[in-house]
Parts: structure tokens; sequence; C-alpha cells
């Protein structure tokens, strides 16, 4: 039998994780930053969410843990390819737009539209971005 203090940490990480991401997307900025857009705010919550994907990852092990069948094996197996993933593709990308956005700002004004081009021609939604959508 689990002690109470497993108990009350295995609670906080199911409904606690699960509560800061929502506040996390809540937060994020829609549509992400432009050129001359402030960045501080996306690209913070995209190094937070770092971290959430791993306790997303740690609250899905635990909802699995001690069930036997074929269904909780195949999830026990697929949380780390899920975190590994998820992490790639949108927190890192995430904190890598919100950074060029911030140098571009940086730019003198003349290299600003070239670099604004950039970015608009980096989120043109592609195979590679997972994000498939017909042009105008």
């Amino acid at each position: 039998m689990e002690n109470d203090r497993s108990i009350l940490i295995r609670r906080a990480v199911l409904f606690g994780v699960p509560l800061l991401y929502l506040v996390l997307g809540l937060l994020h900025p829609t549509p992400d930053p432009g050129l001359g857009d402030e960045t501080g705010l996306f690209v913070g919550l995209h190094i937070g969410q770092l971290f959430l994907i791993g306790g997303l990852a740690y609250a899905l092990w635990l909802l699995v843990d001690g069930i036997d069948g074929r269904a909780a094996r195949i999830a026990r197996a697929l949380i780390l390819p899920y975190a590994i993933t998820y992490t790639a593709l949108d927190a890192i990308a995430g904190i890598a737009m919100g950074t060029v956005v911030e140098k571009a700002n940086a730019l003198p004004a003349a290299d600003q539209a070239a670099a604004g081009r950039l970015i608009d021609a980096v989120r043109e939604p592609t195979l590679a971005t997972c994000s498939i959508s017909p042009r105008p």
C-alpha cells in the first residue's frame, strides 16, 4: 500500500502538470510573434514547456503504472518517444522562432524587411512542421 506522501505526490503530478500545461496554453500568444513583436513571453513559455512535457510523460507513466495488458505495455513503450518527439517538434521550434524574431527585431531597419520575409517563409506550413494546409 502506498503511503500518504507518495499518494500526495502522485496526485500533484496527475492534476498539477496538466493544469500548468493548460495555463501555458492559455498564455501562449496567438498567432506566434512576428517582426516587431515582443518575444520574451513566447520564448519563456516554450522553455517552460520543455519541463512540462517531461511532467506529462511522467503523468502518463503514473496512469498506466501497475496495469497489466497490451494497451498498458504499448503506452509505456511509447511514452519516451512521445516526450522526445513532442519536445523536439514544439518546444524547441517555439524557442527557435522566438529567438529568430528577437534577433530580427535587433537588426537595422534596412535589414528588417528581409528578415521578416524569412520569418514568414519559415512559418509556411510544410510536411516538416507537420502542418499541411492548402495555399491560397
